[in-house]
């Protein structure tokens, strides 16, 4: 059976789904105000990689912020439900099972116009998974990413329910963990209120970096109605 490099899968994946790669382990479009797509992460101690459907913000303050950490991840899984392990000498028969896996579960691929709510409504059904019950690190990540969007397409009303949403939420949340990963509570619920400056910053920052070059080569799409 015929193997394939990463590089030959990577030219597979991009060109059945309308990616690019950004990284050599990273297949994404633009989305509006995001990076969506595939991300082949090595598997420590095995020769083998995992795929993980990714979406990250491009309203940081650069683009190597923006690319440093995704806020919404979920692996590619097989048919018993489990993450695949995609070996490194990939054959025809593994790259097939994965790019089907890959159509199935990711609702935004391959890469084309999505509409505004779907992507909301989306990240709002994540939010139920029960990966998330117990971890307000991952919550606040698709808060964030819902507030962002929203702030940037002039939804207030949306990014006023995430504020409110989180605020209800925020004393039942460990201060330490908080502080680490976003400063103090009760400063951090106040800037969220600056609704305007927020999405002049978000605005500002978006255009900067979908003029940086490496931005400029990938496929762009936008919200439809």
């Amino acid at each position: 059976m015929k193997e394939m490099t990463k590089k030959q899968f990577a030219e597979i994946i991009c060109k059945k789904f309308s990616l690019k790669g950004i990284t050599p382990s990273s297949f994404v479009y633009v989305l509006n105000c995001m990076l969506i797509g595939i991300v082949m992460v090595k598997v420590p101690g095995k020769n083998a990689y995992k795929l993980y459907f990714s979406i990250y913000p491009l309203w940081m303050s650069n683009l190597k912020e923006c690319l440093d950490m995704p806020l919404f991840q979920q692996p590619i899984l097989n048919n018993k439900n489990m993450d695949i392990y995609l070996p490194e000498n990939m054959t025809e028969y593994g790259v097939d099972f994965v790019l089907h896996q890959c159509q199935k579960q990711v609702p935004f691929i391959p890469a084309r116009n999505i509409p505004f709510n779907d992507i909301v409504a989306f990240l709002h059904r994540i939010l139920k998974n029960s990966t998330f019950a117990g971890n307000f690190v991952l919550k606040m990540k698709v808060y964030r990413l819902i507030y962002s969007i929203a702030l940037i397409c002039n939804d207030f009303k949306t990014a006023e329910s995430v504020y409110k949403t989180i605020s209800q939420s925020i004393d039942q949340w460990d201060d330490a963990i908080f502080q680490y990963w976003y400063g103090d509570k009760k400063p951090y619920l106040n800037q969220q209120q600056e609704y305007d400056s927020n999405k002049i910053i978000l605005q500002t920052n978006l255009q900067i970096n979908l003029q940086n070059p490496k931005i400029c080569k990938v496929p762009k799409y936008t919200f439809s109605s």
